[in-house]
């Protein structure tokens, strides 16, 4: 009789599998693999090929890729990808023998620079092995699994990414938001509590994904963040217990230890200080930013709750982050504190000047809007103490993960050390914009040490050390007020490349992304100078604007110096 169960060859040959319920199948007879024939459902197939310990299917010339070394790219792409939230499940739980072999070849793809020894293949080859298969599985019409498929389509932007290919990302992203409706639009079934927590963490996993590289949200991308259940901690898993499903709007902060909650959380305001800051900063909203109807101070509020909501095993210290290590969760628990902390620090320096005008200690941007003038007394200080502070928190949390090797290498991460690196070379070199902070050598070579460590990795890690260098280069001129051509051209041919750090990475709304490239081609942004004069007048026009803490209006930088 012929049923919906089959043996491994007739499925492979794309035969029917004829048989009396039990091996083996007429075909395997006539062959003589009697002996070999076992039958599968088509659910327990799926298993038996997840969990072959070598992926020989997966060939690209000689590429075999064994279950353990599958194992061990799990675990190292959950520690640098803390936002693929579908890898973090408990150590018993094999997911090995779960996740897509394509998806498992594109995490291996993403670990190899890290575990180069353990692979019998070079980086290169994997990568190229990856693409083509899934590019296979696009093809496949007979069977698109749209959950396996948005897990390698996100493994494929984050690839492409950190290996410079930013345009391909980019595109590809729109490919990954098409994977991610079509998913959510099926009905889906779950036969347990895992199999549940696999699909949601998935769909968040693109989320954060997404959060994480790109400006701000559209009002689409907030929606999602509220459509669907957040994860449940890896202790309800254990205990197979799925408590009371909880919403973004429905987390009470200091009542929850689920970590995966608390992540999102933090990462919803990081998304909308960006919002802010990209969309203009203090030049959208003429409201001063003491005042508390003013949008900066609602986002200040939001940040300062959320940290003194935490519990006090979920604050951060360098204790607490150990703890959360040792838990399997440092990453997760360092990732949040680094999105809270950066979120200060955006839009704090959106207040700072370009240079300080004088060694008077902090007075807000120059020139001064006359909305920004009569600030209460010891605003801009306190301002400008949060911006260093925020930064010196930042260096201490990538210190704390260095002592175990364990810093994410990621756009995030080397986007929040190039922003703390930046103000912590600010204040170094411009001492009396915050008296009151030392060490700041220190802190900003903590930073430093991480995004050399991200460099020898990855081609983005790179670009974000080149671009704190130049930046070092320039505050220290300014500093001096030996501001040199060659300084100033070395940093007006990275223009370009600046829509990549204030985006962190790809996929932008079309209209969000043309009114950043125009912004950047304004007339705040001249051709690089070629007089003496036009060399003075360079970085007031132009380079100062590069950072979102700017100055924006018409001014010289004579006017800094004298």
């Amino acid at each position: 009789m012929r049923v919906s169960i089959a043996c491994e060859a007739c499925r492979h040959k794309k035969i029917k599998c004829v048989h009396e319920g039990k091996p083996p199948c007429q075909a395997c007879k006539i062959r003589g693999l009697g002996v070999d024939c076992q039958l599968f459902s088509t659910q327990e197939f799926r298993k038996f090929k997840r969990g072959n310990s070598v992926l020989a299917r997966l060939e690209s010339g000689n590429l075999e890729i064994s279950g353990d070394i599958v194992k061990s790219c799990i675990q190292c792409v959950a520690r640098h990808y803390p936002e693929l939230v579908f890898l973090s499940f408990p150590n018993n739980i094999d997911l090995v023998s779960v996740i897509d072999q394509v998806v498992a070849l594109g995490l291996c793809a993403l670990s190899a620079p890290f575990i180069k020894e353990s692979l019998d293949s070079s980086p290169t080859e994997i990568l190229n092995c990856f693409e083509t298969k899934l590019m296979e599985k696009i093809d496949d019409k007979h069977s698109i699994d749209y959950l396996s498929l948005l897990q390698a389509s996100i493994v494929w932007l984050l690839l492409n990414w950190q290996t410079g290919k930013s345009t391909k990302g980019y595109l590809f992203g729109g490919f990954a938001d098409r994977v991610y409706i079509m998913l959510t639009k099926q009905k889906t079934e779950h036969s347990n509590l895992f199999e549940q927590e696999f699909y949601v963490r998935t769909l968040w996993a693109y989320q954060l994904t997404c959060l994480s590289l790109r400006e701000g949200s559209s009002a689409e991308s907030k929606s999602r963040l509220f459509k669907f259940r957040l994860p449940i901690s890896n202790q309800d898993i254990l205990f197979r217990q799925a408590g009371t499903e909880q919403t973004l709007d429905k987390v009470v902060i200091g009542k929850t230890t689920n970590l995966f909650s608390l992540f999102v959380y933090g990462t919803h305001i990081w998304t909308d200080c960006c919002t802010w800051v990209f969309k203009g900063g203090r030049n959208s909203d003429k409201t001063p930013p003491w005042n508390p109807n003013s949008e900066w101070s609602r986002l200040k509020n939001r940040i300062e709750q959320f940290e003194s909501q935490l519990g006090p095993k979920m604050k951060y210290s360098p204790e607490n982050l150990e703890a959360h290590y040792a838990l399997g969760q440092g990453s997760i628990f360092f990732y949040m504190h680094l999105g809270l902390y950066t979120s200060k620090i955006l839009i704090c320096r959106n207040y700072f000047p370009f240079v300080p005008l004088d060694h008077n200690g902090p007075k807000g941007p120059f020139p001064m809007l006359p909305e920004l003038k009569n600030a209460p007394e010891g605003w801009w200080s306190s301002n400008a103490h949060t911006v260093f502070e925020s930064s010196r928190v930042v260096s201490m949390l990538f210190q704390g993960l260095d002592i175990h090797n364990l810093c994410p290498c990621n756009s995030f991460s080397g986007f929040c050390a190039l922003t703390a690196a930046s103000m912590l070379i600010y204040i170094y070199n411009f001492p009396s914009y915050d008296p009151l902070f030392h060490q700041a050598e220190v802190y900003y070579n903590n930073c430093e040490a991480f995004l050399q460590y991200y460099e020898q990795h990855w081609e983005l890690g790179k670009y974000y050390h080149d671009f704190l260098k130049q930046t070092t280069k320039m505050l220290q001129a300014a500093s001096t007020n030996k501001i040199t051509v060659s300084s100033i051209s070395a940093f007006e041919n990275m223009k370009d490349e600046l829509l990549d750090v204030a985006n962190v990475a790809a996929p932008l709304p079309k209209a969000d992304r043309l009114q950043i490239e125009n912004l950047i081609d304004s007339p705040r942004s001249p051709r690089t100078p070629k007089t003496p004069s036009e060399e003075c007048e360079w970085p007031g026009l132009n380079m100062a604007w590069a950072f979102d803490w700017s100055n924006l209006g018409t001014f010289t930088f004579n006017e800094y110096m004298n």
